[in-house]
């Protein structure tokens, strides 16, 4: 016997037409029992809760759940406009959505904040097609923000790459402290010396010295002193203020010196980040 006859089809044409349906009845208004609106918004977006619940966890959740809004009527969207909860609703009805660099950040915020696995995920193809050198910061502080485990390694791997590029941009300087030492900490940091590492983390301190002068060593200990040109560490290094306020500091320059000075038998002794050579 034919075991095809008795086999297992799939009809893509009726999912297709099965969900234009709903689209048409969730424009048409028919059937929706929730209506769905921004905490300032004047729109009254409606829906189904089924269809909701099946796209989202986090209307899984609210109409699951023991909260008010499973019973209520309306449900009021918290920090994400009318414009982008249309968007968002025309997407999960639809399976389409058109994506801009105007757009993308404010979707890809709803898409988290709504549990949208499969748009955050069409939202950082997006962006891996729109990174750069010139903005590849940016979009790494995004990716971290949001999880996005690809568009955060290849930004890295730009950041690292690109490293004496972007150390005088508007975006470094945003960078956190803990940002910073994750970069500047890489083994393949693409620097022509660590006299440029340190100039790069001292000029980050200096833009805001204030608030940031507490973080200075945690980030020197990242720069490969001992590899500094001895007049540079002594001359500048040693005597910068930041320094010479630190006692912490002030013993990696001591380590740097003193591994500069140790026969290469006893180089081996100073095991540890400082020491390797990127």
């Amino acid at each position: 016997m034919d075991s095809s006859v008795h086999g297992s089809v799939s009809d893509h044409h009726y999912l297709r037409s099965f969900f234009d349906k709903m689209n048409q009845m969730r424009k048409g208004e028919v059937l929706c029992d929730v209506v769905l609106t921004t905490e300032n918004g004047r729109s009254k977006l409606y829906a189904h809760r089924s269809v909701l619940a099946a796209s989202s966890s986090y209307f899984y959740n609210l109409y699951t759940g023991t909260y008010l809004s499973r019973y209520s009527r309306e449900t009021v969207i918290g920090g994400i406009t009318d414009d982008i909860l249309s968007i968002i609703l025309d997407y999960i009805y639809s399976s389409k959505i058109l994506l801009d660099q105007g757009n993308v950040e404010a979707i890809l915020y709803a898409a988290f904040q709504l549990g949208l696995e499969s748009l955050g995920q069409l939202c950082e193809k997006f962006l891996l097609r729109k990174l750069c050198v010139e903005n590849c910061i940016k979009m790494t502080t995004l990716a971290r923000l949001y999880s996005l485990e690809t568009l955060q390694s290849e930004g890295q791997r730009l950041i690292i790459n690109n490293f004496l590029k972007i150390k005088n941009s508007g975006e470094f300087f945003q960078l956190s402290s803990k940002e910073l030492a994750q970069i500047v900490s890489d083994d393949d940091l693409n620097v022509r010396n660590e006299e440029q590492v340190y100039n790069a983390i001292r000029a980050w301190v200096s833009y805001d010295v204030s608030s940031r002068q507490p973080e200075f060593e945690n980030l020197l200990s990242h720069v490969r002193l001992p590899y500094i040109n001895r007049k540079f560490l002594l001359g500048t290094i040693d005597k910068d203020s930041l320094v010479t306020s630190s006692s912490a500091s002030r013993e990696l320059v001591a380590e740097a010196l003193s591994f500069k000075m140790a026969s290469h038998r006893d180089k081996k002794l100073f095991h540890n980040e400082r020491t390797k050579r990127r």
